[in-house]
């Protein structure tokens, strides 16, 4: 397609948006940072620290143990040896991925597999613990069988020397050549599940609950190097330049993973396009969400003599192993929950992160390197081998997040930018299921311009694209996809009418003046749209005051499409079936009514919001909330005083309001107090009320004055009293 052609067509996607939406703008959903696009599934891509999508290292599976878990990975001249569960058998696989049985236990699972270095092989199990050897070309024994339940890590050290880390009672043991299995060291946590020797001689132990990290010295002296603030410490490896690196982890809740939790044997499927948080790089604050609590969360440590640093952290992965490379530049850290891969880079300051891989399992539960140069992984859920080879895949896919646009949308246009030598094509389907399955669309043939193409997809509530990209060498790069869409419109809804007490106002916000009441004649301070159309935020009310024939209206509207509302109020008394409009095109959700403009009564109001602001006329909505009843009485009661009698000290009076009833009685004789007087009948409940004052003598009804107030704060006072 030519450029005037591609232009041509994102002009009439721009012209067909405008013409349905008139003054509604379209939603951009785009996809540009590594964050974004860590919410999406890949195959055979990888996502660099810049936020881009290009192609990664090939991955290709290598073998399958038929196994739900694959616990343990060691390479024994050049084959390779797994420890499974749950059927507890130790597997060989030679260079081609052909399998044989090498070692059937009794136990569960086989959770550590250590070479002997005379050709045979040592194999950790659980439960009821034990330590097998298995020499080349001999019979299987039990080399070691302590009280424990579990066996979980294995390290030899330069002289033969045997340590065995154990659960639930965190012993570490040793068992030396020709003499009887000691304790070594009781680290007091629950479970030791890692172990390492350095050059001299010291021991490296990550337990679980708490995770910590112990350097132990030939002596048997222990330091914490690292108390974490996750559950596990694993994954023990030693870099080319000394230094040691360990994951730490806190399983997903629930999850059936690599982890201490005792397996069981149920097979969890894989889980696919399961939305990913954001990880962050040391530094960053990391909190256990609840989003944390669903996916689990880790991190990775690099550890130089007593001294342990925060490399990565992420609140979306359970790192279960890192592998670092044999030039110390990056670290391979196999992760769970989702079955990815990712690498640090180390020569970055500070380390940047890049997810490189993901495999057809939850778990990728150990990566070991061989002799070839060639990292092997062990998946489990279900138990899988593969092989990371090195230079790039030629071809890969990408899946984005689902994306919700709240109501049935119109699809506009897609767009987006690569780089690099190669091909990028991007394809859309729709459907109305939160997660695709057999009602969606089919995937649409790929787009053909880049810098806008109409989207195909039928209209729907949910969209996905999908990225394939293909090349040589490092192959194009998708760094940006924008997607246009028009929701439908909904209406808004008004959730809260509020009719405050009669007279209570507030003053404007922001305003020294008194006389500047919020709602009032329009005084309050108009909300300007911002530029997406949202109204602003509502300032709070100032200062509670009463004035007295007034009345406050109060409201709480909102649009699901977020489009700026416009409100009227209208009134109708009660009983009558017509309404009367009282104020319209008001921006504030505030109204404070002039109510001596109408006769006395009881009054319903109505408040309509509109979203003509950010419609046309033919698709704008209204939402509409009725208050309850309430009473409007601007007028003062009615006294009336009965002739004196014949002795004149005592005064009998009726005291009336049409509308909301006799609140209060006073009188006063002639500056005093004032004093309440109570109905005849006792109670105060209806518009008429009889009542009785004793005087002291008749010559005091000259001095005499009463004062009665109705439910409304109406007064009205009567002296003169004859």
């Amino acid at each position: 397609m030519s450029r005037l052609h591609r232009s041509l067509a994102a002009a009439a996607t721009a012209a067909a948006l405008t013409a349905v939406l008139h003054a509604a703008p379209p939603v951009f959903w785009t996809v540009s940072t590594q964050t974004d696009f860590l919410k999406g599934t890949v195959d055979g891509l990888a996502i660099d620290a810049a936020g881009r999508l290009r192609l990664g290292p090939a991955l290709e599976p290598f073998a399958d143990p038929k196994e739900p878990f694959v616990w343990s990975l060691a390479e024994q001249n050049g084959a390779w040896l797994a420890g499974t569960g749950n059927d507890g058998k130790v597997l060989r696989f030679d260079p081609d991925g052909a399998m044989s049985v090498a070692f059937d236990a009794a136990e569960l699972g086989v959770h550590a597999i250590l070479d002997d270095g005379r050709g045979g092989f040592y194999a950790a199990t659980g439960p009821d613990g034990r330590v097998h050897h298995v020499a080349a070309g001999g019979a299987p024994t039990v080399a070691f069988d302590p009280e424990d339940r579990y066996i979980w890590a294995l390290a030899r050290a330069a002289d033969g020397t045997l340590y065995v880390g154990t659960g639930e009672n965190g012993v570490i043991y040793r068992v030396r050549p020709g003499a009887p299995a000691e304790p070594f060291y009781r680290t007091r946590a629950a479970n030791v599940i890692s172990l390492a020797i350095d050059a001299d001689g010291h021991v490296y132990a990550g337990t679980s609950t708490p995770g910590r990290l112990f350097r132990i010295d030939p002596a048997g002296r222990a330091f914490v190097v690292l108390d974490s603030p996750h559950q596990e410490v694993r994954g023990l490896r030693f870099g080319q330049d000394g230094a040691l690196y360990a994951a730490a982890l806190t399983p997903a809740q629930g999850d059936d993973n690599g982890s201490t939790a005792e397996p069981v044997a149920t097979v969890t499927a894989q889980v696919s396009g399961v939305t990913v948080g954001q990880s962050a790089v040391a530094g960053s604050d990391a909190t256990a969400s609840a989003e944390s609590r669903r996916t689990g969360r880790g991190a990775i440590y690099r550890v130089r003599g007593a001294t342990a640093e925060l490399l990565w952290e992420t609140g979306s992965e359970t790192p279960y192993d890192v592998l670092p490379s044999p030039d110390g530049a990056t670290l391979v850290v196999a992760t769970g929950g989702n079955g990815r891969l990712y690498e640090i880079d180390l020569r970055q300051s500070p380390a940047t992160v890049a997810l490189v891989g993901r495999l057809d399992a939850r778990q990728i539960t150990q990566a070991a390197r061989g002799a070839s140069g060639d990292v092997v992984l062990a998946g489990s859920n279900p138990g899988r081998l593969f092989r990371l080879k090195a230079g790039a895949a030629a071809t890969g896919t990408f899946e984005s997040e689902v994306r919700d646009a709240g109501s049935s949308a119109r699809w506009g246009s897609i767009r987006w930018r690569a780089a690099g030598a190669g091909s990028v094509q991007i394809a859309t389907r729709s459907g109305n299921t939160s997660r695709p399955d057999d009602t969606w669309s089919d995937w649409s043939p790929p787009y053909g311009a880049s810098d806008g193409s109409p989207i195909t997809s039928p209209s729907a509530r949910y969209i996905q694209w999908r990225a394939a990209l293909a090349g040589t060498g490092d192959g194009p790069a998708l760094t940006s996809v924008t997607v246009a869409y028009l929701p439908r419109n909904l209406r808004p809804v008004v959730s809260e009418l509020t009719v405050l007490p009669p007279g209570v106002v507030f003053q404007r916000p922001f305003s020294s003046s008194d006389a500047e009441i919020a709602g009032f004649d329009g005084t309050a301070a108009a909300t300007e749209p911002d530029v997406q159309g949202q109204d602003a935020p509502q300032a709070p009310p100032g200062r509670r005051m009463y004035r007295k024939g007034l009345q406050t209206i109060q409201w709480r509207a909102d649009d699901p499409n977020g489009d700026r509302l416009v409100y009227a109020v209208s009134y109708r008394r009660e009983g009558d079936t017509t309404w009367h409009a009282l104020r319209s095109g008001l921006t504030d959700p505030i109204l404070v009514w002039d109510t001596t403009s109408v006769p006395d009564g009881r009054y319903v109001v109505r408040v309509t919001a509109a979203d003509t602001a950010a419609n046309a006329p033919a698709d704008a909505l209204e939402g509409t909330r009725e208050s309850d009843g309430f009473d409007i009485d601007n007028s003062a009661p009615v006294i009336t005083v009965a002739p004196a009698g014949r002795a004149g000290d005592v005064v009998s009076l009726t005291v009336r309001d049409a509308q909301s009833g006799v609140h209060r009685v006073e009188y006063a004789l002639g500056g005093e107090r004032w004093q309440v007087i109570y109905p005849v009948d006792g109670l105060s409940d209806s518009r008429e009320e009889a009542f009785t004052i004793a005087l002291p003598s008749a010559a005091d009804r000259a001095r005499l004055i009463i004062r009665a107030t109705d439910v409304l704060q109406n007064v009205a006072t009567r002296g003169d009293i004859k």
